[in-house]
């Protein structure tokens, strides 16, 4: 496992890559009526406390360089984004919104994994 900042950013964008994964899961189940407004209620808010302890944990690392210092706002910018597209989601099945987050969840999901991709080169 890796150690350190970019570690910690690693592990961060990895829980929030998984817990925008589950609130993608809910929300087609919901979408599909194969599930209740309450467990995707819940799986939302599950998903959005992981976000937001990863959001924690990037903002308490301590970046010793440049490039750090750039990582660390870049994770910081894809959770807040991820985060923004869950309560999107919560907002459709709250009947708030009725814009399809599908598109917004996909392109959040491939924009997570491309930065995990980039923080395992550096193991």
């Amino acid at each position: 496992m890796q150690g350190g900042a970019k570690g910690t950013f690693s592990r961060a964008v990895e829980q929030t890559s998984s817990a925008l994964s589950t609130a993608q899961l809910a929300y087609r189940l919901y979408a599909d009526d194969r599930s209740t407004y309450a467990v995707t209620d819940t799986a939302l808010k599950d998903s959005s406390k992981e976000m937001s302890d990863a959001e924690q944990q990037v903002e308490d690392a301590s970046p010793q360089n440049d490039d750090e210092v750039a990582t660390q706002s870049e994770s910081l910018r894809l959770i807040g984004q991820a985060e923004d597209v869950v309560i999107a989601v919560q907002q459709v099945i709250d009947g708030v919104s009725s814009e399809d987050p599908s598109e917004a969840l996909s392109a959040q999901d491939a924009a997570l994994k491309d930065l995990r991709q980039r923080l395992e080169a550096y193991k």
